[in-house]
């Protein structure tokens, strides 16, 4: 009786946590798996200007610089401070759009939104590249 018990335990337990999976999902997570079969469309843009999408080899270097991010690059911006922001690219994925684009925030030089959050995102080159596509030149 107490094996069948433990058994079934042990069943809730996995069931539930492989219900919760896809509540749970991570930013940091979601940018190691990109894939360039993903990504329908990448648009950047600059002070409000849609710019030309990017072509396969920018996409490319786009998904190379996402995938090294690790969870030690973004930050929550739990108050949710920060401005308008002048530049940043739009990524769409199946039937979901993505926007990383600059922040004025102290801790983080670009920000998106994901799972319902801000993520402020630390990462020189990402930030360099996404100057760069948009026509921004770098301050120092």
């Amino acid at each position: 009786m107490k094996k069948l018990m433990a058994f079934v335990l042990m069943l809730v337990c996995v069931l539930g946590l492989a219900g919760c999976s896809g509540r749970t999902a991570t930013v940091w997570n979601w940018a190691k798996n990109v894939k360039q079969e993903d990504i329908n469309a990448v648009t950047p843009w600059s002070d409000g200007n849609t710019l030309e999408p990017l072509d396969d080899t920018e996409t490319l270097e786009l998904i190379t610089l996402l995938n090294k991010l690790t969870k030690d690059s973004f930050i929550e911006n739990k108050e949710l401070s920060g401005g308008t922001p002048t530049f940043g690219i739009q990524i769409d994925i199946a039937s979901n759009t993505y926007n990383i684009n600059d922040s004025i925030h102290p801790n983080g030089a670009l920000e998106m939104n994901y799972n319902e959050k801000q993520w402020l995102i630390n990462d020189e080159d990402l930030l360099s590249f996404i100057q760069k596509v948009a026509g921004v030149t770098p301050t120092e």
